[in-house]
C-alpha cells in the first residue's frame, strides 16, 4: 500500500521516498519508447529483425524504468538511504552511488529555492575531531500548483520521524534572478549559470579515488575490449547483410557498454586488496596521505607537505610499463 504526491513523494507503510527531478526525466524516454513499441507491434512481421527490435525496445524500457535517483527514509531502521542506480523492487542490479545516514546523525533538512530550482538539503551533525560534513542535496521538479501539498507532505512525514525541517520554497532565504541589472557573483550564481561547481566551501580535504578511472597494465587492454571487438564485427555483418544501420549502432553501443562494465569489474578486482582498502586521498595540516592503489608495491604513503616540490598529474587508462 503506497501513495504518491505529484510524482515526487512516494510513501509506503515502512518508508518514505523523495524522487529527484533527474529521475523523473526517465518518463519522457519511456513514453517515447512506448509509442515506438506500439507502432512496432502494429507493423509487426514475423522475422528475426522484427523480433530483435521488439526485444531491444522492451529491454530499454525495462532498464529506463528501473533507474532511480532518490532519497529513501526507512521508518523501521531509522536510516536515510541516498540511492542512485538501477533497481527493480528491492533488488539493485547496478549501483552508481549509495550512502546511508542514521537519523541520529541528521541535524535537519532544509527546503530552499535557488534560481527557481527546488532543493532539499541534508545537514548532518558535526562530530568532534572531524571535518564539517559536505552538504548533500536533491533537486525536485514540482508544478507551482502542487508546491503547497508537496511541502506539507514533506514536513508531515519527516517531522513524524523526528527529523527537523527548516526553510521554505520561495521564501526569503532563496535567491532569485533580478529582472534587470547585474547578478551578485557567488557560489549559487556561478553554479546556476554554467552548471558546474567551481567553489568548495569548506575546503575539501578528502578526495575519493574512482577505481574505474585508474590505469590498468597494458596486458588487460584486449581483455577489456573483447566485447567491443565482437559487437563491432556483428555490427559490420548486420550493415553488410541488411543495411540496417540502427540495429548495427545498437549492437555497437551494447558492446561498448559491456566493455565498460568489464573494465569496472577488472579494476575492482585488480585494485582491491586487504580487508578494507583505503581509496581516498587525505590532506591534513602537515601530510598528504596517498592510498595504496597508486603504487605498485600496494603500500600507502604519507608524505610531508614540506617535501613536495610539485605535483604532476598524468591520466591514462593503460600503463605502457611498470613504472609507478
Amino acid at each position: 500500500m503506497f501513495s504518491k504526491t505529484a510524482g515526487t513523494l512516494l510513501k509506503s507503510q515502512s518508508s518514505f521516498s523523495i524522487i529527484s527531478a533527474f529521475e523523473k526525466m526517465k518518463w519522457v524516454f519511456l513514453f517515447l519508447n512506448l509509442i515506438h513499441l506500439v507502432l512496432e507491434s502494429i507493423l509487426f512481421t514475423l522475422s528475426i529483425e522484427s523480433v530483435g527490435r521488439l526485444i531491444i525496445s522492451t529491454l530499454l524500457m525495462l532498464i529506463a524504468f528501473s533507474y532511480q535517483y532518490r532519497w529513501c527514509f526507512n521508518t523501521s531502521r531509522k536510516v536515510l538511504t541516498q540511492f542512485h542506480g538501477f533497481k527493480l523492487g528491492n533488488i539493485a542490479f547496478y549501483t552508481i552511488s549509495q550512502r546511508e545516514f542514521d537519523y541520529a546523525n541528521i541535524k535537519n533538512i532544509e527546503l530552499k529555492e535557488v534560481h527557481n530550482a527546488k532543493k532539499v538539503i541534508l545537514h548532518l551533525k558535526d562530530a568532534q575531531h572531524t571535518q564539517p560534513s559536505k552538504q548533500a542535496s536533491i533537486s525536485l521538479k514540482v508544478k507551482s500548483s502542487k508546491i503547497p501539498s508537496v511541502v506539507q507532505q514533506l514536513r508531515t512525514n519527516l517531522l513524524s520521524q523526528g527529523i527537523n525541517v527548516i526553510g521554505q520554497f520561495g521564501s526569503e532565504n532563496s535567491k532569485e534572478w533580478p529582472s534587470f541589472g547585474s547578478v551578485a557573483l557567488d557560489q549559487d550564481t556561478v553554479k546556476a549559470f554554467i552548471g558546474i561547481n567551481l567553489f568548495n566551501s569548506p575546503v575539501k580535504r578528502q578526495f575519493p579515488v574512482t577505481l574505474f578511472m585508474l590505469p590498468l597494465p597494458s596486458q588487460y587492454f584486449h581483455r577489456v575490449w573483447i566485447p567491443s571487438y565482437i559487437s563491432s564485427m556483428i555490427a559490420l555483418f548486420i550493415v553488410y547483410s541488411s543495411q540496417n544501420f540502427i540495429a548495427a549502432i545498437v549492437v555497437g553501443l551494447f558492446g561498448a557498454g559491456v566493455s565498460a562494465v568489464r573494465r569496472k569489474l577488472i579494476c575492482d578486482k585488480y585494485y582491491t586488496f586487504g580487508a578494507s582498502p583505503i581509496t581516498e586521498i587525505v590532506i591534513s595540516d602537515e601530510y598528504l596521505d596517498i592510498p595504496a592503489v597508486y603504487f605498485e608495491n600496494k603500500q600507502a604513503k604519507q608524505i610531508k607537505k614540506t617535501d613536495i616540490q610539485s605535483i604532476d598529474i598524468e591520466w591514462n587508462w593503460y600503463k605502457s610499463n611498470s613504472r609507478a
